[in-house]
């Protein structure tokens, strides 16, 4: 004959046994005992790691400005023809460009432009300039860095956690 089974308790602390219904079954005062608020451990909430902001970023990195100029053309009032008036620039967006050995961070600002002969005749006619779109949607990063991590990981090898120390 068999030893008799030996009961089981919890092997984990805090660990809820699924498998234990025969168990169950023939000791339903075991069931009671068992108080699911003293097995399971306090929750707690996660804090989540702040996102860094590109004033953290790019901190060190100099920064150059580039301006989305109007064509000569362009600059006159479409409707007047006088020259147009700086009114003023826009951020665009920012991209981080890599120069082997070198990175410089690129803000792109749109000039505005008002024809002030036509602002006297209360009819407001402003341009912007033109935005070159950037390569990806939602990346800081210019076409040559892009390039340039490519480059790295497929043609020399280099993980992408090596490439980040060095970046750093």
């Amino acid at each position: 004959m068999a030893p008799p089974a030996k009961k089981r308790t919890l092997d984990i602390p805090g660990q809820l046994n699924f498998f234990n219904e025969a168990e169950l079954e023939q000791d339903p005062e075991a069931a009671k005992a068992e108080d699911l608020e003293t097995i399971l451990p306090e929750k707690t909430a996660k804090k989540r790691k702040a996102r860094a902001t590109d004033a953290e970023r790019f901190k060190g990195v100099p920064i150059e400005k580039k301006y989305l100029e109007l064509s000569e053309e362009e600059k006159l009032c479409p409707v007047c023809g006088t020259p147009l008036k700086e009114i003023g620039e826009e951020f665009v967006r920012r991209e981080l460009v890599f120069v082997p050995a070198k990175l410089k961070v690129y803000e792109y600002y749109s000039k505005s432009y008002e024809c002030p002969q036509c602002r006297l005749q209360d009819i407001p006619v402003i341009k912007k300039g033109k935005d070159g779109r950037a390569h990806m949607l939602y990346g800081m990063a210019s076409a040559g860095t892009v390039a340039w991590v490519m480059y790295q990981k497929f043609c020399n090898g280099l993980p992408y956690y090596r490439q980040e120390k060095d970046w750093k």
